[in-house]
């Protein structure tokens, strides 16, 4: 719109009020649409209604194909020019990255031509939908706790795993995720998928000796043990599928288009995001730097958008609050920072919960408060009791 001079923006928004007022009409003739314009527009004086009619007794004429795509271009490539300089003026102010600026303006561009030229109309087959729902094709999970509840994962899923610090969020996703992984080359063969583990939480090399942990489900003692006996990397690719079907990235400081950089670059199955919350972002979403709700919900909503642009799931790691602290069962208000911006973005939200009883410590607690991937027959929040086995980097259901 930014393209256009005001009085052609201002048919342009009138086009399309005219439209919801009319929904049985098709198309815009000058001769009704000038009535109604003119009784929508009462202030305008007599020379302001002649410009208008003028330009709009030229709408009755069809143009020509080749012309209309034309001046398509031209407009989509005016506004991108408009959104270029807009953007110069912020990155001066040093309010905006640069780069991550000029991809999103790019994508933006690209998505528009796109569109013009064909238009994103789902055309999949409902038989082969129902199917795949029937047989519930997809990653599975370990613990029949989510698997009573959850359908497998299916591409453009995204799930929030949520728990209090020190809980045991990345042992409750190495045991899941070493589980799923040789899955992965049976859903799609000859493609070398891999599941992306994005951290920027801690070390890396933690989370690598977690995921050898619950794919063997051995103690770190008997890691070494295999290790000296030359066997362990063999046992571990045998276990997985393959040695490198998990991949673990450092991500520390990272922008969100230096991440999007390594999914784009990996054929994958599934993406972590070890956490969303500690990733750069630039323009609209950084949002002057404050981490409101509707920052956050920005944001996963970007994680969630990674999943359906590269035909992946996604699953995003957040911490618990401290008003969960020691409740078995703490609800979705409770995931930090966000009352409704994380929450409105996930599919499903699993919390891993911990009672602060002594007894318990090598218990934990499954609630799904969120589930839109609820599998028919199941509870849609199971609220279970399994076991927490540190140890061994396993979270298993109660033998």
């Amino acid at each position: 719109m930014d393209a256009v001079d005001g009085n052609t923006q201002t048919l342009l928004k009138d086009f399309g009020k005219f439209f919801k007022e009319h929904p049985d009409c098709s198309e815009i003739h000058s001769g009704p649409f000038t009535l109604w314009f003119n009784l929508k527009h009462k202030s305008l004086s007599a020379e302001q209604k002649e410009l208008y009619r003028k330009r709009l007794k030229q709408i009755d004429k069809d143009v020509d194909p080749t012309v209309e795509a034309g001046l398509l271009q031209r407009l989509i490539d005016a506004t991108t020019a408009n959104k270029v300089a807009t953007m110069l003026e912020s990155w001066q102010e040093g309010e905006v990255d640069m780069t991550e600026a000029l991809r999103s303006i790019h994508e933006h561009h690209q998505q528009q031509l796109t569109r013009k030229v064909k238009p994103p109309e789902v055309l999949d087959d409902i038989s082969e939908l129902l199917a795949e729902d029937k047989n519930n094709i997809g990653l599975h999970w370990r613990m029949t706790a989510l698997a009573c509840a959850m359908r497998a994962m299916q591409e453009g899923d995204f799930l929030v795993f949520a728990a209090r610090p020190d809980a045991g969020k990345t042992t409750g996703l190495a045991s899941e995720l070493t589980f799923m992984a040789p899955q992965v080359d049976k859903l799609y063969p000859d493609e070398h998928r891999s599941i992306i583990w994005l951290n920027n939480e801690g070390p890396g090399r933690r989370i690598k000796r977690r995921l050898y942990q619950a794919a063997l489900g051995l103690k770190v003692s008997e890691l070494y043990e295999l290790d000296q006996q030359g066997t362990l990397k063999e046992a571990y690719a045998k276990a997985v599928g393959r040695s490198d079907i998990i991949r673990v990235f450092d991500i520390h400081d990272f922008w969100s288009h230096e991440v999007e950089d390594i999914i784009a670059s990996i054929p994958s199955a599934l993406v972590v995001f070890d956490m969303i919350d500690n990733i750069k972002f630039g323009g609209e979403i950084a949002n002057g730097g404050q981490r409101t709700d509707q920052a956050l919900e920005a944001m996963y909503q970007w994680a969630r958008n990674m999943a359906v642009k590269y035909g992946t799931r996604a699953v995003a790691t957040s911490q618990v609050s401290a008003a969960g602290e020691g409740l078995p069962y703490p609800d979705m208000s409770m995931l930090k920072d966000s009352k409704t911006g994380k929450q409105g973005a996930a599919d499903a939200i699993v919390i891993l919960g911990k009672s602060n009883a002594a007894e318990l410590q090598n218990t934990r607690f499954i609630g799904i408060p969120k589930n839109k991937l609820h599998i028919e027959g199941g509870p849609k929040d199971p609220q279970r009791e399994v076991v927490f086995d540190a140890e061994r980097a396993r979270v298993r259901d109660p033998s």
